[in-house]
């Protein structure tokens, strides 16, 4: 009984900007907010859906991309995070060893992204987080002696990002709970 109370009135699949996974109670949600679609065979099986391994397969890999997705979105707000205090270290003059760790920071953060991206296909993206990456990692080695090309590059960044990260979430009542089999069959 409890467990088909859980498969009828499953929690959805969510993605913040400081969060992915199941939606719980204490959790309050804050910024941008993404409902990801989660196959639920459970509820599919107790309302006596049939459906075979291929749809079952192409149902699966279509919320891992969306996962896939949701994670690139992430990183994307980490990157924009790092980038505005990096901008703002280079104007403000206070250029400490924190300003290496965050180069460094995002340099990884960048080449996780790359790592996402040609997961999702998307090998300009990956290739142009990849090389960034590599740029950026330059830059770190040498933080407290930057030319001015090498700020612009950093600002262009925080530019792209932000762009990205303005587009705002879809409403709420437009993004799906669980993901429905049968338009897969």
């Amino acid at each position: 009984m409890r467990s088909s109370w859980g498969a009828i009135h499953r929690q959805p699949f969510i993605v913040t900007d400081d969060y992915m996974g199941p939606q719980r109670k204490n959790i309050e949600l804050t910024g941008r907010v993404r409902h990801i679609a989660v196959l639920n065979t459970f509820l599919e099986k107790g309302n006596e859906h049939e459906f075979d391994k291929t749809s079952l397969k192409e149902a699966v890999e279509d919320s891992l991309q969306q996962v896939l997705q949701a994670k690139l979105d992430r990183q994307s707000f980490c990157l924009g995070e790092v980038c505005e205090r990096l901008v703002h270290a280079y104007d403000s003059q206070q250029i400490t060893e924190e300003v290496q760790t965050d180069l460094i920071m995002l340099a990884d953060v960048l080449g996780e992204a790359a790592g996402v991206a040609s997961k999702l296909r998307d090998a300009s993206l990956g290739t142009l987080c990849e090389q960034l990456s590599e740029n950026v990692r330059g830059i770190a080695e040498h933080y407290d002696d930057v030319v001015a090309s090498e700020i612009d590059l950093i600002r262009k960044v925080t530019v792209a990002f932000g762009l990205a990260m303005s587009s705002g979430p879809v409403a709420e009542e437009e993004q799906p709970v669980s993901l429905d089999l049968s338009q897969y069959t």
